[in-house]
């Protein structure tokens, strides 16, 4: 590949003596081996190397066979690269194959070599490799070595007479864990058809949207490429550019751009790992940029045009949607819509925003048969996008009951589609000829047909129909739906009338007064309240079941504990850490017993049914009151020494208290200690 010459025009008026720079010949080993490890990554610059090297080879030849490449295996472990171009001699090795910058190939833009380094990268992933090249009815067998200072060494084993065809094969030996397959894979899918066999198979290319020759929007790479001679380059970094490209504004689809541009056209780094900042590299890159851009609008609506039938157009047009396509598109003459505009409008075309209940029942979501009820949900918005669903005309109930549901799973399963856990979403409206122009007569179904169904009702042992129906519940603790008949009554089963987000975002529950893991608990509607009442009589509303439940516990607990537990709240200061045994005040002792009690199990059920039983339970006044009232100096203690205090204090008060009721203070100090 020829090189990118650099125009300079500079003057100088500086005088003095001008030093030409040149290399030291006593650092050769040390350029040497600079020059060896330019790489980042040593596997791929091997693929790279070699595999680039054969195919420019082949165009010199003007061999159209494509070059071989072989992964390492755990019987082999060596990379190979064979090719059937004309191959080395002895001379050739010795003269350009040994020298480091030596290349044949600066001087034309029909191959990609042209830095004479690529060669020797194998050095840089393996102290030694093997390259073995026949030419002119004579193959060279070369071991090719990396010494201590890092330079580079070749000896030729062997220079013999053989029939063989002229070309090279490279083989690396491989460490035992290593990537060459799957690098290999990613870096020949840029290959252009017919160049390359990995173990002797065409590389799988990338797929995506052709937006023209040379360029591919697709999501098998993780960032834009330009590929030039089968190599990919990163394109350079421009935030300003790639924050305009429209097939990158969704993360939940997001496309990379990959250009194929001619040889010359940028300039790659020494590693060819990278592409240089060159003026040559940012004029390609813009003119990729606007090209790409030209041509996406333009490539979306050709795709939708030349869609197979009108369902598939509007798919289509979905899917560039999708990519970030913005405009509309037509398909014979057609404006392809992505959604049936189902809105209640009055005569003279404009919307009517009335209440749901007044609303015509025009349009029906159902989401998915079986599995799902949605239950008079309007959808005035029906997306027509390819995907699978089912479109029944002639639905004119404003509610989907129980039974019609339950045809509904008979008709899919009539059908085949017995897997209830991924029925297709159905919508049931009235269709016009345009409607089924866009949606093909395949997808929609005549809702009488479905309505004709005879549902086999199973019997009850005592002759009794089963309960019908399907609900949502809680079985064991995890969110399933449950057929009627098939709800378990030996175990406790509760009830709750509850929005749309489920039984899991019930108090009770949720706050774990009812547990779960042995009961199946049932979220209704409030109107399959009555009926689901009437089918299991044993059913107990959720609220009803925890007040039992919180009630039953508190009929375990006994009165000081629980008496206990609202002093412990209410403050029971240095009482916490007293003995009773040491406070002549009864009154003052209880308290101390009462503070020094364990009342974690009551805790416990203030937390799990604090917000079912009375506030007074757990936050009413304890019969101990404040039972400091009358040591107002009793406060505050702290340490073993102030604690002493404490208990003298009390006991000193306590005693002049009895003394004021029953006598002199000395009177009552002696009564203590006889006592």
């Amino acid at each position: 590949m020829k090189v990118e010459t650099r125009i300079l025009d500079h003057e100088s008026n500086v005088a003095g003596e001008r030093v030409a720079m040149t290399l030291d010949a006593s650092a050769t080993a040390h350029l040497m081996s600079v020059l060896t490890d330019l790489y980042s990554d040593p596997e791929l610059a091997v693929i790279r190397e070699y595999s680039t090297n054969a195919l420019d080879a082949h165009k010199v030849a003007g061999e159209s066979r494509p070059i071989e490449v072989t992964t390492p295996s755990p019987l082999a472990p060596f990379f190979r690269v064979r090719d059937y171009g004309e191959g080395l001699d002895a001379r050739d090795i010795r003269e350009v194959f040994s020298r480091y910058g030596t290349s044949t190939k600066r001087e034309s833009n029909d191959v990609v070599g042209m830095l004479g380094l690529g060669c020797k990268s194998a050095l840089t992933y393996a102290d030694q490799f093997t390259l073995i090249a026949t030419k002119d009815g004579r193959t060279v067998q070369v071991l090719v070595s990396r010494d201590e200072d890092g330079a580079g060494s070749m000896v030729i084993v062997s220079d013999d007479a053989t029939d063989a065809p002229s070309g090279v094969e490279v083989v690396v030996p491989c460490e035992r864990a290593n990537t060459f397959a799957e690098k290999s894979a990613s870096f020949f899918a840029h290959w252009s058809a017919g160049s390359v066999l990995i173990d002797g198979e065409p590389p799988t290319p990338l797929e995506g949207l052709q937006l023209a020759p040379n360029l591919l929007l697709t999501q098998g790479v993780d960032r834009d490429l330009i590929v030039m001679g089968n190599v990919p380059y990163p394109m350079l970094e421009d935030d300003a550019a790639r924050a305009n490209v429209p097939w990158r504004r969704s993360y939940a689809a997001r496309y990379f751009l990959v250009a194929y541009v001619d040889i010359g056209e940028v300039m790659f780094t020494p590693s060819r790992e990278a592409l240089q900042a060159t003026k040559g590299t940012r004029e390609t890159l813009a003119k990729v940029r606007a090209d790409a851009l030209a041509a996406f609008d333009a490539s979306m609506r050709a795709l939708v045009e030349a869609a197979d039938s009108p369902a598939e157009a509007v798919r289509v047009l979905r899917e560039a949607q999708a990519m970030g396509y913005k405009g509309a598109a037509t398909y014979r003459g057609k404006d392809v819509p992505t959604a049936l505009d189902r809105s209640p409008r009055r005569v003279d075309g404009e919307r009517v925003y009335a209440d749901a209940a007044d609303s015509p029942a025009t349009s029906f979501l159902i989401r998915s048969g079986r599995t799902r009820r949605v239950n008079g949900e309007r959808d005035w918005s029906i997306p027509i996008d390819g995907a699978p669903r089912v479109y029944f005309d002639g639905f004119d109930s404003r509610e989907l009951t129980p039974t019609k549901r339950e045809k509904i799973a008979a008709y899919f399963d009539a059908k085949g589609d017995a897997d209830s856990a991924t029925l297709p979403q159905v919508f049931a409206v009235r269709y016009s000829r345009e409607d089924r122009y866009w949606l093909g007569d395949a997808a929609i179904v005549p809702w009488s047909d479905v309505d004709a169904i005879k549902l086999d009702r199973p019997k009850a042992a005592d002759g009794t129909t089963r309960p019908r129906g399907q609900y949502d519940a809680l079985v064991r603790g995890a969110l399933v739906q449950v057929p009627a008949d098939e709800i378990d009554t030996s175990r406790p089963l509760y009830f709750a009338n509850v929005n749309k987000w489920g039984v899991s975002h019930v108090d009770e529950v949720r706050r774990g007064i009812i547990e779960t893991a042995g009961c199946t608990i049932v979220a209704l509607p409030a109107g399959r309240v009555a009926k689901f009442r009437r089918d299991f009589p044993t059913a107990v509303e959720v609220g009803e079941a925890a007040r039992s439940i919180a009630s039953a516990w508190l009929r375990a607990q006994t009165a000081d504990a629980l008496d206990a537990y609202r002093f412990q709240r209410n403050g029971v200061g240095p009482l916490k850490d007293a003995d009773p045994a040491r406070l002549d005040d009864p009154a003052l002792a209880a308290a101390a017993k009462a503070a020094r009690r364990d009342t974690s199990k009551i805790a416990e059920g203030a937390n799990r049914f604090g917000f079912v039983l009375p506030h007074s339970t757990f936050h009413g006044e304890s019969a101990h009151g404040n039972a400091l009232a009358g040591y107002p100096l009793a406060s505050n203690v702290y340490g073993d020494l102030a604690r002493d205090h404490f208990y003298v204090y009390c006991n000193t008060v306590y005693a002049i208290t009895l003394a004021g009721e029953n006598g002199s203070p000395a009177d009552a100090a002696t009564t203590r200690q006889k006592g």
